[in-house]
């Protein structure tokens, strides 16, 4: 578990930050205060943050989607006996 995390923080890449500020209300007191500091420091918008998670989780809804298809696809050429 992190402890220090100003120093956790310094060492993300700024899309990684983003990451995290688009779901900073799941984090601690001291987590979101460490990570208020540094994007401040690096001079990142706080509003990116959230448009930046959307798109992540978006993309992660399209993949999983797409993913179902092929099990999906793969199950029903078994049923059928074409197996690859």
């Amino acid at each position: 578990m992190v402890t220090n995390f100003q120093e956790h923080y310094s060492q993300r890449e700024d899309e990684e930050l983003l990451l995290v500020a688009g779901d900073r209300e799941s984090l601690s007191d001291e987590a979101r205060s460490a990570l208020d500091a540094e994007m401040a420091k690096r001079k990142l918008p706080f509003a990116r943050g959230r448009a930046v998670k959307l798109q992540q989780d978006r993309y992660l809804a399209r993949e999983k989607k797409s993913l179902g298809k092929v099990f999906r696809s793969r199950r029903s050429r078994y049923r059928l006996g074409f197996a690859d």
